[in-house]
């Protein structure tokens, strides 16, 4: 859902996960973020024995933070912020 959508439609629920005009901005902001760190990571790390296993574990970590922006229920929110603490 794109935040102008968002923002004219109004939230939208869908079981544990919520989407308002807040949360699109904050995910547009995690997103950003990932994107840019995930770009500099690929220069940084080109020819590194264990650039996969790093890649992977930013993506568990950026999924986990981007769960915790989206979640409608306090023990999805827990488990992602452990999720993403462990990643």
């Amino acid at each position: 859902i794109s935040v102008a959508a968002t923002a004219a439609l109004g939230p939208a629920t869908a079981g544990l996960l919520r989407v308002d005009l807040a949360s699109s901005l904050v995910l547009l902001l995690v997103a950003f973020v990932g994107w840019v760190i995930t770009r500099y990571a690929a220069t940084y790390l080109q020819g590194e024995r264990d650039q996969q296993r790093s890649a992977r574990w930013f993506a568990a970590t950026l999924a986990g933070s981007m769960t915790v922006v989206l979640a409608n229920h306090l023990l999805l929110v827990a488990l992602a912020w452990w999720g993403t603490s462990l990643a």
